[in-house]
């Protein structure tokens, strides 16, 4: 579906809020200007670049929202996240971060998960008398 005004007035405000902070602000006319140069494709496909044009600190101007074979055209993957495997000698009973990750303002200290299953003492709870209400 095409672009209208009532569109590339709100993608113009997003646009603008989108900006990271520190990179150069973008004026409303220059992102309005370049969001109608491509309204003639799909909604969708226009709001994401505008998102991802805006979000790039290094872009310096919004006309990099018309330009289709911009960066902010392209579908961005996701990133994977590298995945440290779980060693209980090295990992907080606390907060489960790993040794070398731990860090003075953690709010505790450090004690591996194994230090701790050692010394801890596991009593059992202590049972509650049931009562059982009477109705008169």
């Amino acid at each position: 579906m095409p672009l209208n005004d009532q569109d590339i007035r709100a993608l113009t405000y997003l646009a603008g809020r989108c900006r990271p902070t520190g990179a150069p602000r973008w004026d409303d006319a220059g992102i309005a200007a370049a969001i109608a140069k491509v309204r003639h494709l799909h909604l969708a496909d226009v709001a994401l670049s505008v998102i991802r044009a805006a979000d790039d600190a290094k872009a310096q101007t919004p006309g990099v929202i018309a330009n289709t074979s911009a960066p902010n055209w392209q579908e961005r993957g996701t990133r994977p996240v590298a995945h440290e495997p779980f060693d209980p000698t090295t990992a907080c009973d606390v907060c489960s971060l790993p040794a070398h990750r731990h860090t003075n303002n953690s709010g505790h200290e450090f004690v591996s998960v194994a230090d701790a299953t050692r010394t801890r003492t596991v009593r059992p709870k202590t049972r509650l008398p049931r009562t059982k209400e009477t109705q008169p």
